[in-house]
């Protein structure tokens, strides 16, 4: 039977393309749509978690600059004879300091805390070309300085807060604390259980203060490395404006990529199992439905061979224009 399997040929082309393009079709487009609703939830997260840790940082910040300056308060001059004595005592209790230390007006320390930074016998250490020495001066408000390479109390990179001592007058001096920068990196962790995979604070000479991964402390990045690691990344920025560093955190975009590919793979196995089984049902009726199509179509085609036959059956009297349209018809 030619006209049965022409028909079940035609059924299922079209049985094909009526599942297969829409399933196609609509698992792109809902891998489009989770890929980005995945970025706007990420982007929300991304902004929330740096808010909360700029917060962190600016408290961390602000809880040393106030102890520096009560510190400074507390010192009625710069050659007062219990300094030593007393910068120990109050490192003891601020022990997000690495060290203290107090210099005269020409950057000559006098006192330091731990105390045997300062041997008898040794000339003092001098600070005087050091930025947060310089810059206390200029200022009565604490001043936090960028990130820099230790000397004499250690090679570690640092972060100096500085007050001034009487600014202004012969017996001016400065009191100084060198920050622990272990602690910021407790705000890169509690970043990271988030959303973020990225976390960099730098300075403001761009150089890096904390982050995340392998890069180190004290390494400058230009603003080239900055545009290709936002790149790569759904990264926002952030400006700590009393220090004068940047906070960056960021999601890499691959991982993303990776979920919405994965989505649209389960939407097409869903779709295809749902087509295998229409597939499945469709060879079970196939036979009974193109034997009953082409069945129906021999009959209408036998029934106008009858009609036709009758109507080529006139009398023989019959006018021109019944011929006319008797013609007509069986054309």
């Amino acid at each position: 039977m030619p006209e049965a399997r022409s028909i079940a040929q035609h059924l299922r082309k079209t049985f094909l393309l009526a599942t297969a393009l829409p399933m196609i079709l609509t698992a792109a487009v809902f891998s489009l749509w989770f890929y980005s609703a995945s970025i706007t939830a990420t982007a929300d997260t991304l902004q929330a978690q740096l808010k909360a840790s700029g917060s962190r940082i600016e408290t961390h910040l602000s809880a040393h600059r106030s102890a520096v300056a009560a510190l400074a308060a507390l010192v009625p001059t710069a050659n007062s004879a219990d300094a030593n004595s007393l910068l120990v005592e109050f490192h003891r209790h601020y022990p997000g300091f690495i060290s203290m230390l107090m210099a005269d007006g020409n950057g000559r320390m006098i006192a330091a805390s731990p105390a045997d930074r300062l041997r008898p016998g040794e000339p003092p250490p001098t600070v005087a070309d050091r930025p947060y020495f310089r810059q206390a001066a200029a200022t009565t408000r604490p001043f936090i300085s960028n990130v820099f390479q230790g000397r004499g109390f250690g090679n570690d990179p640092i972060v100096a807060i500085s007050q001034s001592l009487a600014p202004g007058s012969v017996e001016f001096g400065i009191i100084e604390g060198s920050l622990d920068l272990g602690p910021l990196q407790n705000v890169i962790e509690s970043a990271l259980q988030g959303e973020a995979s990225d976390f960099l604070l730098v300075d403001a000479t761009n150089r890096i203060i904390a982050s995340s991964g392998t890069l180190p402390v004290l390494q400058p990045v230009d603003t080239q490395w900055i545009g290709e690691w936002q790149d790569e990344r759904i990264a926002f920025e952030l400006s700590l404006a009393d220090a004068g560093w940047t906070l960056w955190i960021g999601s890499r975009r691959t991982p993303l990529i990776v979920r919405a590919a994965l989505f649209a793979l389960a939407m097409v196995i869903a779709f295809l199992g749902s087509m295998l089984l229409g597939l499945w049902a469709y060879t079970r009726m196939q036979r009974p439905l193109t034997t009953w199509i082409a069945q129906t179509i021999e009959r209408i085609a036998r029934r106008r061979g009858e009609e036709r036959v009758a109507l080529a059956d006139l009398p023989p009297g019959s006018s021109s224009e019944v011929r006319a349209i008797h013609g007509q018809i069986q054309q």
